[in-house]
C-alpha cells in the first residue's frame, strides 16, 4: 500500500504503522491525475472544501468532474483505498498548482512538487498527528488545515511546498520515536520507497533521525524505489530458502 513503517530482518516483517489512507477515486486514473488525490483529501482540510473546489476549477478542473470524483469517494465506488506517500505529494502539488490535470510521466507531481521548495529557505514544518491503535496511524490533518490557511493567506507556494516538505520528515522521525517507545526497541531505521528518492525530504529526515539518536540506512548500490524493492524481495526468499535448506538439513542429521 505504501507509506508504511514496517519491522523487519531478512526471513520475517510486521507492519506496525502507516500513513493514514485515503480513496484512490478512479483507481490508476487518480496516479495520472493529481487532482483526484486532493478530493480525496477534501475532509481532512476542515471547511475549506469550498476553497479548494475554487481552486481546482481556477486550473481548469469542471465542478462537474469535481463532484463526481466527491461522490466516487464518498460512496466508496471504484475508490480504493490507499497509504500511498506518493499520492499525498499529488494531492498537495495539485493544492498548490504545481501538476494538477494529468502526469506525464511517473512522479511528475512529486518531482516538481520538491523542485519548487527548492526555491525557498526556512525550518517551519507542517504538523501532522499520530492516531494511537492496533496500528499507529500518521495524520496528515493539521497538515492540510495549515497549508489551507497559507494558502487563504497569499503565502508563495515556494513557502508552502517547503513546509510540507519539512513537515513530512519531522512526522516520520516522530512515529519512529513514538514507535521505537512503545516497541521498547532501538532498531536501525532504514529509508526506502520511492518516496525517499527525493532529496530534501531524505535529507532532512536523515538529520532528525541522527539528531534523535537512531542509526539510518540508506539505500547506496540498488535504487529505493521499485528496482530496490525487488531486489529486497528476492533477497528475502533467498534468506527463507536458506533457512529452509538448513532446517532441513538438520532434521536429517538428527
Amino acid at each position: 500500500m505504501g507509506g508504511e513503517f514496517l519491522l523487519v530482518d531478512y526471513r520475517h516483517f510486521s507492519r506496525i504503522a502507516h500513513l493514514k489512507p485515503a480513496a484512490l477515486p478512479g483507481g490508476a486514473t487518480a496516479i495520472k491525475q493529481p487532482w483526484r488525490n486532493l478530493v480525496a483529501r477534501f475532509g481532512e482540510s476542515g471547511s475549506r472544501e469550498a476553497f479548494l473546489t475554487e481552486r481546482l476549477q481556477a486550473q481548469g478542473i469542471e465542478l462537474s468532474a469535481i463532484n463526481t470524483v466527491k461522490q466516487m469517494v464518498e460512496k466508496g465506488f471504484n475508490a480504493p483505498i490507499s497509504s500511498s506517500a506518493g499520492r499525498l505529494f499529488d494531492s498537495v502539488s495539485a493544492a498548490l498548482d504545481v501538476c494538477t490535470n494529468t502526469q506525464t510521466y511517473e512522479g511528475q507531481a512529486a518531482i516538481e512538487l520538491e523542485a519548487l521548495a527548492h526555491q525557498s529557505q526556512g525550518a517551519f514544518a507542517y504538523p501532522f498527528g499520530i492516531l494511537d491503535g492496533n496500528l499507529p496511524v500518521l495524520d496528515p490533518t493539521p497538515m492540510w488545515q495549515a497549508l489551507c490557511e497559507d494558502l487563504e493567506s497569499g503565502l508563495e507556494a515556494p513557502v508552502i511546498s517547503r513546509r510540507f516538505h519539512l513537515g513530512l520528515a519531522q512526522a516520520v522521525v516522530d512515529m519512529v520515536q513514538h514507535l521505537s517507545l512503545s516497541l521498547g526497541t532501538t532498531h536501525k531505521i532504514a529509508l526506502s520507497g520511492g518516496v525517499f528518492q527525493n532529496k530534501l525530504l531524505l535529507e532532512q529526515t536523515v538529520e532528525r533521525l541522527q539528531k534523535r539518536g537512531f542509526e539510518v540506512l540508506l539505500h547506496r548500490q540498488v535504487p529505493a524505489n521499485d528496482g530496490g524493492l525487488a531486489f529486497g524481495q528476492a533477497l528475502i526468499a533467498a534468506a527463507l530458502s536458506l533457512h529452509q535448506h538448513t532446517q532441513s538439513l538438520g532434521l536429517s542429521h538428527n
